[in-house]
């Protein structure tokens, strides 16, 4: 069998409607996700092109995204359209569903930005994150309850700050210290 190239071919606003979901799609979306993606999709549009073959109009990279479009009536999508063998095309869905799970958010940062979008009250821009109140609201009093201890015990936080865990979302992270 010969070795083909995986390559971008070119852009293009499809007809959603013309557009088919991954059958072997290994990323699952329940509601939950689906319900971020909508936010996220009412609040910012589509600023990241779906990836589709070019030849089947499969989308590989992106399925989620397409669901919640078609749920909200969306008439066309943003695509990149590419040119692979099946197994090109589902090796890149995986990586790019699976390069994100690798990455953690800095906590410390993520409480800040979250905290400043929500005091700002930018309409629909806080549930367009995907985090909750109560997400914010655990963060919040995990930062606390963190900053206390250290207050308390008299400990300087130092360079690389405290280790703290997440009780919603068990990330590790430090609190306090410099950068």
């Amino acid at each position: 069998m010969p070795k083909t190239t995986f390559k971008i071919l070119e852009e293009a606003d499809v007809p959603v409607p013309e557009l088919v979901e991954d059958p072997r799609n290994a990323n699952r979306h329940n509601a939950e996700n689906l319900a971020a993606i909508e936010a996220s999709l009412k609040a910012f549009g589509q600023p990241e092109r779906l990836v589709t073959r070019k030849s089947d109009r499969v989308v590989f990279s992106g399925n989620g995204r397409l669901t919640c479009m078609r749920k909200l009536g969306w008439k066309t999508a943003r695509i990149q359209f590419v040119q692979g063998t099946d197994q090109q095309c589902r090796a890149y869905a995986l990586a790019a569903n699976q390069t994100t799970r690798l990455s953690k958010f800095d906590p410390t940062e993520l409480f800040n930005q979250l905290e400043e979008i929500h005091q700002a009250d930018l309409t629909g821009l806080f549930d367009a994150t995907g985090f909750s109140l109560e997400d914010l609201e655990d963060m919040r009093h995990l930062h606390d309850e963190e900053m206390n201890k250290i207050a308390s015990k008299g400990m300087p936080a130092g360079e690389g700050g405290n280790l703290a865990v997440c009780p919603k979302c068990h990330n590790e992270f430090r609190i306090g210290g410099t950068k």
